[in-house]
């Protein structure tokens, strides 16, 4: 899949307001015991482009048992195009760096997955694998690694109709 997703006035979480013009309007409205407001707004117009790919084989293995095996990767980028200047307080941003790259920089470039699933008899046995690609910190420009997550299942079949399952997420802790 290619995809290319344009939001026209994207709510987002907007900047702390604050200052003797934000208390004041803050006063006119009956709030007296607020120094700052903080509110979603939609100031914002997004495009997000980007593709996504999968691949997945089936196949019988030790005789009786189903091996499915899948592997995905997805690339991701987020663009501003337009933001809107606070209409009230035109000197107190809506949205600034912390509010921006909430929205833009603190998401995920690429994710990779890999799974494999066995279904051997009355048991099911499951390994999850994700690779989450570097993302930015919003309040600052430090940029974080790529990490990888694993998941474990253990399934079995006491009936038809009945089963137990267990599993652990995130088993490397990251």
């Amino acid at each position: 899949d290619v995809f290319r997703i344009e939001i026209d006035e994207r709510i987002a979480l907007s900047e702390s307001l604050s200052g003797a013009a934000v208390k004041a309007i803050l006063r006119e409205n009956g709030i007296n015991d607020a120094g700052q407001a903080r509110f979603f707004t939609n100031a914002v117009d997004t495009t997000t482009t980007g593709w996504e790919a999968t691949a997945s084989w089936q196949t019988v293995v030790a005789g009786d048992a189903l091996l499915n095996l899948s592997l995905a990767y997805g690339s991701f980028d987020n663009e501003l195009d337009r933001l809107s200047q606070n209409p009230v307080l035109p000197s107190l941003p809506l949205l600034a760096s912390v509010s921006l790259g909430t929205l833009l920089d603190a998401q995920i470039e690429s994710k990779l997955t890999a799974a494999a699933d066995l279904d051997w008899g009355r048991w099911r046995f499951t390994v999850n694998a994700a690779r989450f690609g570097e993302y930015r910190s919003p309040s600052t420009p430090q940029r974080f690694g790529s990490e990888i997550l694993i998941d474990l299942g253990l399934g079995f079949d006491l009936t038809d109709s009945v089963s137990l399952r267990a599993g652990a997420i995130n088993v490397t802790d990251n």
